[in-house]
């Protein structure tokens, strides 16, 4: 079928977009974001976690849930609230949304294209810097998905010359522990399971520098692939990682980040992520690295 891409009222998001292709289905509010907060089958269930609490402080920024668009700047993570209505022009492809300006200048916008046929989706960050003053900056990018899966990340392989140097970094932010019992590796080196299945009072938070370029989230008979562009030449934020996970009762968090970029007044950057669902007659029941590869091979 066509694309479609309308405009609908959803109670606590309010006025919001949905775009459609038959096989999958984003929605995207616009009267605070923009936040992409389902995302899923067609007619199928919400994929992300969805949280609404009180959001009556609009200076302070809130977990509405799904896909955000924020920033790193330096080493620092900022978690700009997204509170206010959104600019929004639809498309033949989709739609593109830009929020307030930042007090600093630097205008943030996301542009959404979905496939016609296929059950993918790319999603398009950009940052603006509209100041008068360079800015270090990288753009970061979150998804949060629903409790009850296992998220699956690529363990780094260099071959050749590089193989004698260090090749994967593995950073932890505070309170998270290296023996919490939600992390796991392969038996052949080749991934990192996390699993959200397991309840944990405390949140674990780690990033790596995937350069895949690629993560995975296996819920029931759903398969989440998100994809991205790692730079082996780019300077990343958090000791280099270009991959952020959080795993916590409520939700798991799939994040990535471009690389650390100066930004001239008037120029902009983007990063780039691809979405793409896949479903399953069989369920993943045993996770060590042969059988998760199989898995993932028969999505191809």
């Amino acid at each position: 079928m066509p694309l479609e891409v309308k405009e609908m009222i959803v109670p606590f998001y309010g006025q919001c977009i949905r775009i459609s292709n038959g096989k999958i289905a984003a929605e995207i509010a616009v009267d605070k974001g923009p936040r992409i907060f389902s995302f899923g089958e067609e007619n199928g269930e919400n994929l992300f976690c969805s949280v609404q609490g009180d959001t009556s402080k609009k200076e302070e920024f809130h977990y509405y849930g799904g896909h955000r668009v924020s920033l790193a700047l330096g080493e620092n993570q900022i978690f700009y609230p997204d509170n206010d209505p959104v600019i929004y022009k639809v498309s033949p492809s989709g739609a593109s949304f830009i929020p307030p300006c930042r007090e600093n200048g630097l205008q943030i916008a996301m542009e959404i294209q979905m496939d016609e046929v296929m059950a993918d989706m790319m999603v398009i960050h950009s940052v603006t810097n509209t100041s008068k003053e360079r800015i270090c900056t990288a753009v970061w990018s979150a998804t949060m998905l629903n409790t009850g899966g296992i998220e699956i990340l690529p363990q780094n392989k260099e071959s050749g010359d590089l193989a004698e140097l260090p090749d994967q970094v593995l950073a932890f932010w505070p309170g998270s522990r290296m023996k919490d019992p939600r992390l796991s590796f392969g038996e052949q080196d080749m991934y990192i399971f996390v699993s959200a299945e397991k309840s944990e009072k405390k949140d674990l938070t780690f990033g790596i520098n995937n350069t895949s370029g690629w993560a995975a989230y296996v819920r029931e008979n759903h398969i989440f692939v998100k994809r991205y562009v790692h730079n082996a030449q780019g300077c990343y934020p958090n000791h280099n990682c270009s991959f952020r996970t959080t795993v916590s009762d409520e939700f798991l968090e799939m994040g990535s980040y471009s690389p650390l970029y100066w930004i001239e007044p008037g120029e902009t950057i983007r990063h780039v992520e691809n979405f793409s669902l896949f479903s399953s007659s069989t369920r993943l029941e045993t996770i060590d690295d042969s059988h998760v590869k199989m898995f993932l091979d028969s999505m191809q």
